[in-house]
């Protein structure tokens, strides 16, 4: 159990990080309260209000995190802000994601910003220039966007 610490170059397995900042770490299996990862790896591991950097997230649970240039596999995201990053088979409540790339993924009243959508599942959000391709759109909103053999009920497409 690590509270308040630094831990920079180090190998994690299985451990509690409390408020730590965590730096070109592998984290594997463990819990991460508050904590800040750069560089970091972490595989099936638990992020609440954490700040991840370039880093790579493999089955995880982020609440309420913020993703800057990483890449999450088959990760729930809720109320996270993703920016840059690359979501693979992800399911994302309540999320803004802006300049990503969301690969069969599927978002429930997210906001997405010059994003590309494949194969996804929209349901209630807004997209704004985005390029969506052979989603299902429910209830969104579309300002600018380009929509190709999707599926659109009840939405608003502007532009």
């Amino acid at each position: 159990v690590a509270i308040g610490t630094v831990a920079i170059g180090t190998v994690a397995i299985g451990t509690v990080a409390i408020g730590s900042v965590a730096i070109g770490t592998v984290a594997i299996g463990s819990v991460a309260i508050r904590s800040v990862a750069i560089g970091s790896v972490a595989i099936g591991s638990v992020a609440i209000g954490t700040v991840a950097i370039g880093s790579v997230a493999i089955g995880t649970v982020a609440i309420g995190s913020v993703a800057i240039g990483s890449v999450a596999i088959g990760t729930v995201a809720i109320g996270s802000v993703a920016i840059g990053t690359v979501a693979i088979g992800s399911v994302a409540i309540g999320s803004v994601a802006i300049g990503s790339v969301a690969i069969r993924s599927v978002a429930i009243r997210s906001v997405a910003i010059g994003t590309v959508a494949i194969g996804s599942v929209a349901i209630g959000t807004v997209a704004i220039g985005s390029v969506a391709i052979r989603s299902v759109a429910i209830g969104t909103v579309a300002i600018g966007s380009v929509a190709i053999g999707t599926v659109a009920i009840g939405s608003v497409a502007i532009g």
